[in-house]
């Protein structure tokens, strides 16, 4: 066998403080290439239809709407810009009387040495930036699952096809720095230094507060008190604006439009204004909650780096309004799933969903209604996938079979909460 599919552990030996991957003695029936393979061919089948139609149309392929350069990141330069003022970086409203800042007000140290440039180079150097993290974050995760040359190949030409890893870039949003961060968590050893990173990822994005669920179940203290006491102390730095913040989220939360969203929670505005309404909210916050504790429960036994992997697709839903640049948090999820695929040896239908769930995340809704609106007589149907692949996602995950064999050997779980050793006895998947 190749190194890149086969990795030995001694469980007997010295016990590294990170997550290794081994194959079987015998070879799997699915080989985690010919997987990355599948989801390369039919991105990349996608894109060949895309620019096809656009030769045969004459227009220019556009895969995500050009509103300003680096738009996102405009918004938090201006804000930043304000705050510099004295004045509240949340008060400013776009023409659609929606908050044109709405992030955590420690994002606003990101773009403040960005200050002294004029805005169009500031939005120039954050671009090289974001490309910067993505790419990190790429490495990260192939590092951390010790991807063959081949594999890692397919993994960078999967993420450089996939539609969130395109629209976070573009639009200059925080998802893949927060990205990077996460990633760093899981490749560093040190707990202090994971609870870090993870505690700057929760100051660019609030939900990643969320991964102190698996740190506390597996009793991660060390980490969980640096990821704690490092996001306090930046939210607790801008105290002043916290209810702005607040406010702003509030409001955000009524933006649950159909373009653009990939939520769960987009599929209910489809055909009715149920979506709207607070029932729907209670109702879907409620099965939100229900599906990640089912999860979280199944798996208690695993490693806190699988359940932090594991948490991102529930951090990516839990807003009612998620645009696509989130969906860059699936692409470690995606490369684990697959590792436990390859491992079974065949594909069950919940492995089928996901994939389904992985390709439409990262369909092109913007360009294929472009070219083919002719054919549906409708602006919102090709929308509809990218919701369609996040519930996809969520139900292959909380409905599907636990694994009762692994090639997935943790040995950072085979560590006790504070790094003292702890029985080397096998378990499954843990």
């Amino acid at each position: 066998m190749s190194s890149g599919s086969r990795l030995t552990n001694d469980l007997n030996g010295n016990l590294m403080n990170q997550t290794s991957i081994e194959t079987d003695k015998k070879a799997p029936a699915l080989a985690i290439s010919a997987l990355m393979k599948t989801l390369f061919i039919a991105l990349f089948a996608q894109l060949q239809l895309i620019l096809f139609a656009s030769l045969a149309s004459s227009k220019a392929p556009l895969f995500v709407s050009k509103i300003r350069l680096q738009v996102d990141f405009e918004d938090f330069y201006i804000a930043t810009a304000d705050w510099l003022h004295g004045l509240d970086p949340y008060a400013r409203l776009d023409q659609f009387l929606y908050h044109r800042f709405n992030k955590p007000a420690p994002v606003l140290l990101l773009a403040l040495p960005l200050q002294r440039f004029s805005e169009h180079t500031a939005a120039y150097i954050f671009y090289v930036a974001n490309i910067v993290a993505v790419v990190f974050s790429l490495w990260g995760i192939s590092r951390y699952f010790r991807l063959s040359r081949n594999e890692s190949l397919l993994f960078f030409g999967i993420s450089s096809m996939y539609l969130p890893a395109i629209f976070v870039i573009e639009r200059g949003n925080l998802d893949g720095f927060m990205l990077a961060f996460i990633v760093m968590s899981l490749i560093l050893k040190n707990p202090f230094a994971k609870g870090i990173a993870q505690g700057i990822s929760v100051g660019l994005k609030l939900y990643t507060a969320l991964l102190l669920l698996p740190l506390t179940i597996t009793r991660r203290w060390k980490q969980a008190l640096a990821l704690f006491v490092v996001s306090s102390a930046l939210f607790l730095s801008f105290h002043s604006l916290f209810m702005s913040f607040i406010h702003s989220q509030m409001a955000r939360s009524a933006e649950n439009y159909l373009f653009e969203n990939i939520c769960p929670a987009a599929l209910a505005g489809i055909f009715t204004s149920f979506g709207e309404t607070t029932l729907f909210k209670l109702i879907y916050l409620a099965l939100w909650f229900l599906s990640y504790m089912s999860v979280i429960v199944r798996y208690r036994k695993a490693s806190v780096e699988r359940l932090t992997i594991y948490s991102l697709p529930w951090m990516m839903a839990f807003p009612f309004l998620v645009l696509p640049y989130t969906g860059v948090l699936l692409l470690p999820v995606m490369v684990l799933r697959i590792r436990e695929m390859g491992a079974r040896g065949f594909l069950t239908i919940y492995d089928r969903m996901f994939l389904a769930g992985f390709f439409l995340i990262g369909f092109q809704p913007l360009a294929m209604t472009t070219y083919f609106m002719w054919l549906t007589h409708s602006h919102q149907f090709f929308y509809v996938f990218n919701p369609l692949g996040t519930t996809l996602v969520l139900c292959s995950l909380t409905f599907g079979p636990t694994e009762e064999r692994s090639t997935y050997v943790p040995t950072a779980s085979r560590l006790g909460s504070e790094g003292t050793a702890a029985p080397s006895t096998r378990t499954a998947w843990s």
